[in-house]
């Protein structure tokens, strides 16, 4: 797997370096470095989890995106006037991975080795948090592109996702022995509460036109729902409100309106059209693919200003058009072998821990299929990044926290399992 592992690298490196970018010296090294931390990484994994092999297959998956994500950066290095970029992406990218192998460490061994995660006190201070932090952040946050809203440099998308599973797990596993009243007797009180949370959440969302915080939140909360809810009538008619929601958006929200339109005309749209902006990457993909063929043009090829945001929403778009079809295809592979390692909590030690690897999973796996969604043409938005290949230091080190979480519970749980059977065996 290493060989394998270290074959990967060294193909994305050398179709990158020699790809013509105009670059630095600093950029170069910087890029280098991270391909270097990568591979010690994915060398130290190799003989550490070995037998661990959900917890193997999950880490190297995302060293893998992680490679394809510094090669992105380093090509968003590319000189466009005579003076070099002041942003230099190789070092930031260097550094958040740096940072994302602290987050994962830390995090890790807390939930392998602790259950401090699980108390109610930590547990009421997130869920009181994340309302407080989408409230007070459309007072006094400020717009760092986009729909995205930062708070001391931190983008709210990302805080609200790193809370919310411990959220939906406190909710989703306290005991059933309380129901709702009147026609949906049948629905527990815990997830009566977890919905009426959730839409409190929505409502942050909206006011702070955090339109891809809410389609992650809601997609993954409509998931969860259906999985913990034991009655169809119930499901029937959370699934009937939902649509009422969502056709009261897309007539009452102006931004979702003109989604909506976009969506629904994309074949109309010329490069020309004051609306092509806001038709996403979908333009750039389906506009460029028969002069990039099916083995793409080569990174660098095409001109940086064709991408408004190539370092984070129309990061598969790049993939496509300049490393190939092919591949891809293969970092798609890649994601959907990430989540279906993520989804593997057979082994979490009671329903905490199950639902909050399973809420983890979801969230991770929507973004995955937003993102690739948007880039061509069947969402209507863009708005979120590719993990771990799109730039972001405040929503990767997320998304590697949620793997943390993950690889914790699966491992704590993997190690109960195991000193059961040999309890059974002994006796």
């Amino acid at each position: 797997m290493l060989l394998l592992y270290f074959g990967f690298e060294a193909a994305v490196a050398c179709w990158t370096l020699r790809s013509g970018l105009t670059t630095t010296a600093e950029m170069k090294l910087f890029y280098l470095l991270t391909l270097l931390v990568l591979l010690v990484s994915e060398t130290v994994m190799t003989f550490v989890g070995r037998k661990k092999r959900n917890l193997y297959s999950c880490v190297t998956a995302v060293l893998i995106l992680a490679n394809v994500g510094a090669s992105l950066a380093y090509r968003m290095n590319q000189v466009k006037t005579e003076n070099v970029d002041e942003v230099s992406h190789s070092k930031q990218y260097f550094e958040d991975i740096i940072l994302m192998l602290i987050v994962f460490g830390l995090v890790y061994f807390t939930v392998r080795f602790t259950r401090i995660y699980q108390l109610k006190t930590v547990n009421l201070i997130i869920i009181a948090a994340l309302p407080a932090v989408l409230f007070v952040t459309r007072i006094g946050g400020e717009k760092s592109g986009g729909a995205y809203i930062s708070f001391f440099g931190i983008l709210i998308f990302a805080v609200v996702l790193a809370g919310y599973p411990f959220a939906a797990a406190y909710f989703l596993s306290r005991e059933e022995n309380r129901y709702l009243h009147g026609g949906v007797r049948s629905m527990p009180l815990n997830l009566a509460s977890f919905l009426g949370y959730t839409f409190i959440l929505y409502i942050g969302c909206v006011i702070c036109n955090e339109f891809g915080l809410l389609l992650v939140v809601g997609i993954t909360s409509t998931m969860l729902f259906y999985i913990r809810s034991r009655n169809f009538r119930t499901k029937l008619l959370y699934t009937a409100v939902c649509g009422m929601g969502a056709l009261m958006s897309c007539i009452m929200i102006g931004h979702i309106q003109e989604r909506v339109y976009i969506w629904m005309h994309l074949s109309e749209i010329t490069p020309d059209d004051p609306l092509a902006g806001k038709a996403e990457s979908v333009l750039y993909v389906f506009r460029n693919l028969p002069r990039t063929g099916f083995w793409g043009n080569g990174l660098g090829s095409i001109p940086v200003s064709i991408y408004p945001t190539l370092n984070t929403d129309h990061a598969f778009a790049a993939l496509i058009l300049e490393y190939s079809l092919v591949f891809a295809a293969i970092i798609l592979l890649i994601s959907i072998l990430y989540v279906k390692a993520l989804l593997a909590g057979c082994h979490a030690d009671d329903l905490y821990d199950y639902i909050l690897n399973l809420c983890c999973a979801l969230i991770i796996g929507t973004i995955i299929l937003i993102h690739i969604g948007s880039n061509l043409g069947s969402s209507i938005t863009a708005g979120v990044g590719m993990p771990y290949v799109s730039e972001g230091s405040a929503v990767n080190i997320m998304l590697v926290a949620l793997t943390a979480v993950h690889c914790g519970i699966y491992e704590r749980g993997r190690r109960h399992a195991l000193s059961e059977e040999k309890e059974i065996y002994e006796d």
